[in-house]
């Protein structure tokens, strides 16, 4: 058994550690409030720790983003070390599982219950995400198992295991209730002169309402909004679930169940409930019975517009239970019957290994169906090793921002696919501190309000190509690229980035981000009357004008240039004042307008006029002097070549030398 559950955990590992794929939209939202919270833990200790866990989530229960804490606390402020929470909630589920088959049969049974629930594409799948479903499914294992337990003898004790166990489980998900709740009752009629004791009664509503009731007080409202509105028939229509009672959305949500079993686990049901009617014994009948009433929820779901499959989880080592019981008889017996089980329960382990590491290559393994057909389950797929740019792309942004104070500048995501979204771009901006505020424009359905949006945002960021964005999300998203691209008031960075799916990511800044659009310049006396000169550097950028003299302030200078091509770096000024013996007495290196705009934001045709002075000692009115200038990378310091010129160019035609007129 700890060979078995081992094996199932490194798996899950070795996959986390293979993957490089950005997260999701959900396991993104509850990555990002894990750092949210924890940074409240570290800014304002305990009491900020509690007041943002009241709050954090608002519609959804906390548990998720509350249980990474203590893995920050030790490895560092990683969000990718937060799925270790998942190898703790697979090896409850197996523990819980082993109990539960050693109870109803024996200790191969445990073995089997365990097996077959590490072999179940939903529930290895779902290990690899972080979302609520994997830890729901282990507390509900941990509940089941409990209720198993109850007997004539038990009493406050267990009832206090079982309130902590339920605590847990509303801070998880609202609808853990619906879980448990028929196993729930058939127990208390069962065992009602020991569950229903005072005692019992209060020790195990204390520890309940200590652990749940204070979020709830606070978000109950939002939190029973958002579990009906998962629920209803708009959210149904979003995500292609049909009507309730349509029987072609029946049978479809009926065969992708199946196939996340797989279908071979639902297959194989019937037919050992039939091999093994006979032999089997009350103990195993109680276990069966126990099953049937854990998965009695799946009619709730199947009639019902939850039919995502996660929603599902929860049951499916109820299934797992069911098949251990009824094989562990044959298990234990000799002949064909035992080396065909066999022989089929290694099926599962191959799919499992094939569609997590595709060590058959691009082969599938799915025997017309009875194994898992991983199209039709996005949960359980194969490691991506390839690494997306979103941190890359925000510290590009951030590096030509100007930001004042704590302001937080807007950035809307313009494309809503599984691997470029707007949620791992706020999981991006916080992992890195980023001051952006993250928005999308997968929900907007009103075109006005969309463009006033963006009349206010200051990024645009979109993917061109690659994978294709979710089907029922993003209807404004062409009209939004639109009103970029042809508006007047965006212009693309000289920062696109090649993705791994093969696409594109642009980026656009606004020019003016307010409601109208407002461009000028004011020149003051003297700066549009620079005398024309020719320096150019690279074919790019080029000093079209250039004017200096001493004056009784100091050195004065002025500088006109223009943009030949967009440059991808933003390039500083090096001015250096040489004196007629040949001494550097002063530098005027300097970004040029300070950086209002960024020089790698400059389109074809762009100007710019600009008047220095040096002030120094040594600089005398009346004095000749001369100027050596170029551009160059401030953070590499490579210069930037003179391609053609008027002046002489020396430093290897990396500087120009002016000479008063």
């Amino acid at each position: 058994m700890a060979a078995l559950i081992l094996f199932f955990l490194a798996a899950t590992f070795l996959w986390l550690t293979l993957d490089r794929s950005p997260c999701s939209w959900d396991d993104g939202y509850y990555l990002t409030n894990s750092l949210v919270l924890y940074d409240a833990l570290a800014d304002g200790g305990l009491p900020g720790y509690a007041r943002r866990f009241v709050t954090i989530l608002g519609i959804r229960p906390p548990l998720i983003a509350l249980l990474p804490t203590p893995v920050y606390l030790m490895v560092g402020r990683i969000p990718r070390a937060a799925y270790a929470v998942n190898l703790v909630f697979l090896l409850v589920m197996f523990a819980a599982l082993h109990r539960l088959g050693k109870r109803f049969g024996s200790p191969k049974a445990g073995l089997l219950a365990v097996y077959i629930a590490g072999t179940m594409p939903l529930l290895y799948g779902l290990s690899r995400w972080f979302l609520v479903e994997c830890g729901l499914t282990a507390i509900v294992c941990v509940s089941i198992c409990l209720l198993a337990e109850w007997d004539d003898f038990a009493g406050a004790w267990k009832g206090f295991l079982l309130g902590v166990t339920f605590g847990l489980g509303l801070l998880m998900k609202a609808s853990f209730p619906l879980y448990v709740v028929i196993p729930v009752l058939y127990v208390a009629v069962r065992e009602h002169r020991t569950m229903l004791q005072r005692n019992t009664l209060l020790a195990f509503t204390a520890p309940a309402a200590a652990l749940a009731l204070p979020w709830y007080l606070f978000n109950y409202r939002q939190a029973l909004e958002t579990a009906l509105r998962a629920g209803s028939a708009d959210v149904g229509k979003v995500y292609g679930t049909g009507l309730v009672f349509s029987s072609t959305a029946i049978w479809n949500y009926l065969g992708n169940l199946f196939n996340a079993g797989p279908a071979l686990y639902f297959i194989a049901l019937p037919v050992l409930v039939f091999a093994a009617a006979s032999v089997v014994r009350p103990t195993q009948k109680r276990g069966l019975l126990l099953c049937a009433l854990w998965g009695s929820p799946i009619l709730v779901l199947v009639f019902s517009h939850y039919r995502d499959m996660r929603y599902a989880a929860p049951l499916f080592p109820a299934l797992a239970l069911a098949l251990a019981i009824l094989a562990d008889p044959m298990s234990r017996g000799r002949g064909v019957a035992r080396t065909a089980l066999y022989g089929l329960l290694a099926l599962p382990l191959c799919s499992m290994v094939q569609t997590s590491f595709a060590v058959l290559g691009d082969r599938r393994l799915e025997l017309g169906g009875l194994l898992f057909v991983a199209p039709k389950l996005s949960y359980a797929r194969m490691y991506h090793p390839d690494r997306w740019p979103h941190q890359e792309i925000l510290s590009g942004i951030h590096q030509l921002a100007r930001f004042t104070g704590s302001e937080r500048k807007l950035l809307i995501v313009g494309t809503d696919s599984p691997h470029f979204n707007a949620n791992n771009f706020e999981l991006a901006a916080v992992g890195k501190k980023l001051p952006f505020q993250v928005a999308t424009t997968a929900y907007e359905t009103d075109l006005s309000a969309l463009v006033s949006t963006l009349d206010s945002t200051a990024y645009f960021v979109y993917k061109e190509g690659g994978e294709p964005e979710a089907p029922f999300f993003n209807p404004l998203g062409s009209a939004a690229l639109k009103q970029v691209r042809e508006g007047g008031r965006f212009a693309e960075l000289p920062m696109a980035r090649k993705l791994p799916d093969g696409g594109v990511a642009r980026v656009f800044a606004n020019l003016g981000p307010n409601r109208f659009l407002r461009a000028g310049a004011f020149l003051s006396a003297g700066m549009n009357a620079v005398p024309d000169c020719n320096v150019t550097f690279a074919g790019k950028l080029q000093l079209t004008g250039l004017s200096f003299q001493p004056t009784a302030e100091g050195l004065e200078v002025k500088y006109r240039w223009r943009c030949l091509r967009p440059v991808d770096r933003n390039y500083w000024c090096f001015t250096h004042v040489v004196d007629r013996g040949g001494n550097v007495i002063g530098y005027l290196d300097h970004q040029i307008l300070d950086g209002e705009p960024p020089l790698r934001m400059w389109k074809e045709g762009d100007l710019a006029i600009e008047r220095l002075l040096l002030r120094s000692p040594a600089i005398h009115s009346g004095e000749s002097y001369r100027l050596r200038l170029g551009l160059f990378d401030k953070e590499s310091g490579k210069r930037l070549p003179v391609s053609s010129s008027e002046f002489p160019v020396v430093d290897q035609q990396t500087a120009a030398v002016i000479q008063p007129k």
